[in-house]
């Protein structure tokens, strides 16, 4: 592995002293669980955890449960998905292309999610996010 990453960064293999920068980037570092029980705080610790940008989570009727956005942002994906779904009744998914990233939005046990990623998620992905969000916010079980 280590000569992999010294070939991708175009490092002599008798760098040793880039060596601990090199080993930092191999190991990937779980995020701390927050001390706070706030819903931002775990919602923050979810987003880092998948490394992706944003995560709001708003109930079906439309109230928005908690964000790692602006709220007024938030709300307004909501808008863009029910409109979308009431539209095309059968979407469930909606993915759209913005800003170098990828916004994509779900419904799930009676909850919509809005994650903002740099790069398209598969559904096990985002099935996995929705349930360590319900998790951790909701005390569903896995």
């Amino acid at each position: 592995m280590m000569r992999l990453i010294y070939r991708l960064l175009g490092l002599e293999s008798g760098e040793r002293a880039r060596l601990d920068s090199v080993k930092k980037l191999s190991i990937p570092k779980m995020p701390k669980m927050p001390d706070d029980s706030s819903a931002e705080k775990l919602l923050e610790y979810i987003r880092k955890s998948h490394w992706v940008e944003d995560i709001s989570v708003f109930t079906e009727e439309g109230t928005l449960i908690a964000t790692t956005l602006e709220p007024e942002e938030a709300m307004h994906e909501l808008s863009v998905f029910e409109q979308v779904r009431y539209e095309f009744e059968d979407a469930d998914h909606l993915i759209l292309k913005e800003r170098g990233g990828w916004i994509i939005m779900f419904a799930r046990n009676g909850k919509i999610y809005s994650i903002h990623a740099p790069s398209t998620l598969n559904l096990v992905e985002t099935a996995i996010i929705a349930r360590d969000v319900e998790k951790l916010l909701f005390g569903v079980g896995w």
